[in-house]
């Protein structure tokens, strides 16, 4: 697939799409972004929420596209003309490229929704869907912190993402830039980041 293509199923897990291509969130959901950015390795996508001014969304389109990465008060300036920008989610995207061998997670058992370990009937590390559609689904993973570093997170993730593309659904992961075990946790896996991004509410 391309980076295209899974922007938009990744975007399609949080929102709808009106006629003009702008965001609206799904009804109680908590995702509320005004302005969402991908860099990926073809240039750049941009969406905007549907309620967000027009002359707003022109201003931000005149910028450099580079410039809503790496100077956050600008965009946030622009956007407080509407409202204040309450929260900025800033980090890689990626994907399963290929399937999770069998033998990638010995320990991990389904346990009703989630995939899970155990330890004396004790859950240690879980994987679960986050938000999902037919087409595709987006992993969580937690790890008590006294069983981090043992592989359980892998483990998981892998046997959640097998199960995911047994049903032929595309499995993404995502992780915020600052956090330095997700992304260690992405690599471990083999996983292709398709794009960088950031939201702005």
């Amino acid at each position: 697939m391309t980076p295209l293509e899974l922007i938009e199923l990744s975007i399609r897990l949080e929102y709808s799409l009106d006629q003009g291509g702008l965001l609206v969130p799904f009804t109680g959901s908590t995702e509320q972004a005004r302005f969402i950015i991908y860099r990926h390795a073809g240039g750049y996508v941009t969406y905007f929420r549907h309620d967000l001014p027009e002359f707003i969304q022109e201003q931000i389109l005149a910028l450099p596209r580079g410039q809503a990465f790496d100077d956050h008060e600008t965009i946030k300036r622009l956007l407080a003309i509407h409202a204040p920008c309450r929260d900025i989610w800033i980090g890689g995207s990626c994907w399963f490229a290929s399937i999770p061998a069998q033998g990638d997670f010995p320990d991990a058992a389904l346990d009703e929704n989630r995939w899970v370990i155990k330890i004396n009937g004790e859950a240690v590390a879980w994987a679960w869907m986050v938000r999902g559609n037919d087409l595709a689904v987006e992993v969580a993973v937690e790890t008590k912190p006294e069983f981090q570093r043992w592989g359980f997170g892998r483990q998981v993730t892998a046997a959640w993402a097998r199960d995911v593309m047994s049903r032929e659904q595309v499995a993404f992961y995502s992780y915020h830039h600052d956090n330095a075990a997700s992304q260690a946790l992405a690599k471990s896996l083999g996983l292709v980041k398709y794009a960088d991004g950031v939201a702005y509410d």
